[in-house]
């Protein structure tokens, strides 16, 4: 009779995070998270095709929760100014928290940049919240300056840059 093991997926991401975040994507082998898991490296292959796809599915999961708590951050902002630093501050820890998509960029998984369609994703959704936060203020951008904030608020982070920098170049932009 078949082992039924409760939650593979989820424990199998969760273990995942933690290989990624602390030792990086050089370190996850899907045997790995077998072991850890106490299942069978096949087991693992029932649920994700590669390593590759366990790490988007850490990487969406996560994306998700932040981008939740971000759009709550929109809503409940008391100023223009302070939802878009509060919105700086929450990409700056998703970004931060996933320094290892760097090191995927550079091997250039699947023979394309992963970097593409992962940052058209992040890009469309961050602009989405800017607008909300704009319009919420009285404020109507256009698309085009939208877009740039995102751009600025997901870029810059990357770089490390804090929000203090990128703060003058916001209020021109939104003028």
């Amino acid at each position: 009779m078949p082992k039924i093991i409760d939650n593979i997926r989820d424990n199998a991401v969760s273990q995942a995070r933690e290989v990624l975040v602390s030792e990086g994507y050089g370190s996850l082998t899907m045997r790995g998270i077998a072991a850890r898991c106490g299942v069978a490296v096949g087991t693992m292959y029932n649920y994700f095709e590669s390593k590759e796809h366990l790490t988007g599915c850490v990487v969406v999961e996560d994306w998700n929760n932040c981008y939740t708590a971000m759009r709550f951050s929109v809503g409940e902002a008391a100023d223009l100014n302070g939802g878009l630093r509060t919105l700086y501050a929450q990409m700056g820890e998703f970004t931060e928290s996933h320094r290892y998509l760097d090191e995927i960029d550079r091997r250039k998984v699947s023979g394309r940049s992963a970097y593409t369609g992962r940052h058209e994703v992040l890009l469309g959704q961050t602009e989405e919240l800017v607008g909300l936060l704009t319009v919420r203020f009285g404020v109507h951008p256009e698309e085009p300056v939208r877009r740039v904030i995102a751009e600025m608020i997901i870029h810059l982070n990357s770089l490390r840059y804090e929000y203090e920098l990128a703060e003058p170049a916001f209020r021109k932009l939104i003028v």
